[in-house]
């Protein structure tokens, strides 16, 4: 598997009273996104304001990792852990949801997380993770303009679980400098 390594310390922690409330409906609109519909990740428009599209996306990456541990964590540590990630993933199968589709979800997830957790610490933090909402954001020329569609979720989506894939793992690498600076290993 291809991994990048960041030299950046894990993200300092969000505040304790964080709101969930972005990162739930951000988690609602991409469970719920279909053919002809796009997610947006701020109300905001960014025509090169680099530092406003980074605030807000830090803001709804904190309130989305919040939502995760709110909801699937078991503990309050502010850092996402794979087991906590899978959980989550897992939760939003149908109450039907068979023993191979659970597994599947599983598998998708890890998969995921892996290309995710970027320093490889085995917490994915909210960096991170706006990284990876950037990604989603990004379109084929690179370009962040707070929303993405359902088309581009869908080519995200198949090379973020392709584990043969290393176009996701650069373009989290990317925007995470982009966004936070860094060096890579």
């Amino acid at each position: 598997q291809y991994t990048i390594k960041q030299n950046n310390q894990a993200a300092e922690k969000w505040d304790a009273n964080q709101s969930t409330d972005a990162g739930s409906k951000f988690d609602n609109a991409t469970q719920n996104i279909s053919e002809g519909q796009e997610v947006k990740l701020t109300d905001n428009t960014y025509s090169g304001n680099k530092a406003g599209y980074t605030e807000d996306l830090s803001n709804l990456a904190k309130s989305y990792a919040a939502h995760i541990e709110n909801t699937e964590g078991n503990t309050k540590d502010q850092k996402i852990t794979l087991q906590e990630f899978i959980r989550h993933e897992l939760s939003k199968l149908p109450a039907d949801a068979t023993e191979q589709d659970k597994y599947n979800a599983q598998q998708l997830a890890t998969i995921t997380y892996n290309k995710v957790d970027l320093n490889q610490d085995g917490q994915a933090d909210w960096k991170e993770l706006a990284a990876l909402m950037a990604t989603y954001d990004s379109d084929s020329q690179g370009k962040l303009d707070g929303k993405f569609s359902y088309n581009e979720a869908e080519v995200w989506a198949n090379n973020l679980c392709d584990t043969t894939s290393t176009v996701v793992s650069q373009k989290l690498q990317e925007n995470y400098k982009k966004l936070f600076g860094g060096d890579s290993e």
